[in-house]
């Protein structure tokens, strides 16, 4: 088994737990908002690697890791919060530098619509952004034990 640690970033606040209703528990009586299995049979995980080339960073931004990490805090992750049907977006770093996103789509069409989308596509075109990858994943149901558990302190 192999494993990675990311780093989230700053500007994954305004993507992450985004108010995107679950189907099931929206409508739930019993616990209602709290995820139930079923809101995770349609849903999917969308991973993208890329590598930074910090010296194609804006001027302003140092053209190093630190600029890197200025640059998302002053609101160019905006346009992915507004996103349907996404519920979470988290900017990361690995630790040799490199970048990698995790989106959480309620489902796999949602997904589709936006790798299609013109705001999938301007990543492609972002200077400091290379080598871009991703894979799409089912969302086991049972991770509904795992998912949205409480407020972020």
């Amino acid at each position: 088994m192999q494993y990675y640690e990311y780093e989230t970033l700053a500007g994954s606040n305004i993507c992450a737990d985004i108010k995107t209703e679950w189907e099931k528990s929206s409508k739930s009586k019993k616990n209602p908002g709290k995820i139930v299995e079923g809101d995770l049979k349609r849903a999917v995980l969308l991973f993208t690697t890329y590598d930074i080339e910090y010296k194609n960073l804006p001027k302003q931004f140092n053209k190093s890791l630190k600029g890197y990490r200025k640059l998302l805090t002053t609101g160019i992750t905006h346009p992915w919060g507004m996103l349907p049907h996404l519920r979470n977006k988290f900017y990361t770093l690995t630790t040799d530098g490199s970048g990698a996103d995790f989106y959480t789509f309620r489902t796999r069409l949602a997904c589709d619509a936006y790798i299609t989308s013109k705001l999938w596509s301007t990543k492609e075109r972002i200077p400091f952004y290379e080598n871009n990858e991703y894979r799409i994943v089912q969302v086991l149901e049972s991770s509904a034990h795992t998912v949205d558990l409480g407020e972020w302190p």
